[in-house]
């Protein structure tokens, strides 16, 4: 039976290519659940997904390793020297195996629920026979949290204050959802809107829309836009968190000179509005691209040192029903009620 895996891999690359990140955290989240990649899937290059690359690379399978191993002791009547060799790493096997599990067991971890725990296993169980200096982190647990930790580490950088401290400094609101910036010939604008249909603020769950255009500017000059990286800071944070995607949507896209491309794509955050500041979140981010010759397709430019256009600073804004309503105090509600009351005194003797 196909492990569900490699279709929810499939999903997530369309969804890291289409910059939808509703789909990666929904897809993040199933695939936390069915326990990861297969066992031998070391996802190196992207956060999310597993390229063809790296899943063709898992290498020989146990069955298939078995079954080479068990047609070439039968050509040898099994009775010759591999097949000794084998049974004896097979009995060195399950005895690690057992170990492991009772290793396992020890720290109250399900074996199959990661990947490579039980490999983890095996691995610290030789290294207490071995006689090495055991590792510090003993614990499952610890070991595997330590690894996310990391590779979150990885793919965050410190946050802006300003957003961090809910005190977001602006001219009017409507120069906070847009942005617009020029560099190396390519320009990219962007637009933002409140998508109230798919949040649920009860829940703290607020989406919102982008639009963005790039434009080639140059006069001579055909860019491929290679690939991405986005920065997202949501308010009350103090990280940036950055994601990496291929090309556009998906797509190496070329532009010829003159030439523009529009997109959209959705960004849901779970944040809460804060202090005074109607700001939910802030990004920014850069595309990375090739001067090719339109003929050929040949890159002219230096391959090793794609050109940059920017993705200037833009905001998500929570509409005014959904932030922070100002406070006043009991007094100063009785104070207004007061001045209604004299209000109201003198329009009655301006009609007397």
């Amino acid at each position: 039976e196909k492990d569900p895996w490699f279709d929810l891999n499939e999903k997530m690359k369309k969804a890291y290519d289409s910059d939808n990140i509703c789909d990666i955290m929904n897809l993040s989240q199933m695939i936390e659940k069915i326990g990861g990649a297969p066992q031998g899937i070391d996802m190196k290059e992207n956060p999310g997904y597993a390229t063809d690359e790296e899943i063709h690379d898992m290498g020989m399978s146990l069955e298939v390793s078995e079954s080479i191993i068990a047609y070439d002791e039968a050509e040898q009547d099994r009775k010759g020297i591999k097949y000794h060799m084998y049974t004896e790493m097979e009995e060195r096997r399950k005895a690690a195996e057992k170990e492991a599990l009772e290793i396992c067991k020890r720290n109250e971890i399900d074996p199959y629920e990661r990947v490579n725990v039980l490999q983890k296993a095996m691995d610290m169980f030789n290294e207490e026979m071995s006689g090495k200096t055991p590792t510090k982190l003993t614990n499952l647990k610890d070991v595997y949290l330590a690894k996310k930790e990391e590779q979150e580490i990885k793919n965050r950088i410190e946050g802006d204050d300003d957003i961090q401290m809910a005190d977001v400094q602006y001219k009017d609101e409507g120069s906070l959802k847009i942005s617009s910036a020029l560099k190396n010939n390519v320009k990219v604008t962007v637009s933002t809107d409140y998508v109230s249909t798919q949040s649920n603020p009860e829940l703290r769950k607020h989406c919102f829309k982008y639009n963005i255009c790039i434009t080639n500017k140059s006069d001579t000059d055909t860019i491929q836009v290679i690939t991405r990286s986005f920065l997202i800071q949501t308010v009350g944070s103090a990280f940036k968190d950055r994601i990496f995607g291929e090309g556009i949507m998906g797509e190496k896209r070329m532009l010829k000179p003159g030439e523009k491309f529009q997109y959209a794509s959705t960004a849901p955050f779970n944040v809460r509005p804060l202090g005074t500041t109607p700001v939910a979140a802030r990004m920014s981010g850069t595309y990375f691209f090739n001067i090719i010759d339109e003929a050929s397709g040949n890159i002219i430019s230096d391959e090793n040192q794609p050109l940059e256009a920017d993705l200037s600073a833009f905001h998500f804004v929570f509409p005014g029903d959904e932030r922070v309503q100002p406070y006043m105090s009991a007094r100063e509600d009785e104070d207004n009620d007061y001045e209604d009351d004299d209000y109201e005194d003198d329009e009655y003797e301006d009609d007397k």
